[in-house]
């Protein structure tokens, strides 16, 4: 069976400043994956979806770009079924 995987992407160019997962974890859809700061806000980064993280391409104290890949989820079968 293919894994969907889905990549969550920085919205805009940040530090990553929490990481609340780690590999292998199951996250719900809502559920903060990270926070990221950007001219001293703070912005929680959510999961828009159910699944398990595959990879986390960040590490605390990072720069990161807008559109860069900062975690990817292997999502359930059963949430692509219901789409």
């Amino acid at each position: 069976m293919a894994v969907t995987v889905k990549r969550v992407v920085a919205p805009m160019p940040a530090i990553v400043v929490e990481i609340l997962v780690k590999v292998g974890d199951s996250v719900e859809a809502g559920q903060q994956l990270m926070t990221l700061e950007c001219m001293k806000v703070q912005s929680p980064l959510v999961s828009s979806s159910q699944g398990v993280v595959r990879a986390i391409n960040a590490r605390l104290g990072d720069f990161v770009d807008s559109g860069m890949a900062l975690l990817e989820l292997a999502l359930d079968q059963v949430v692509v079924g219901e789409r």
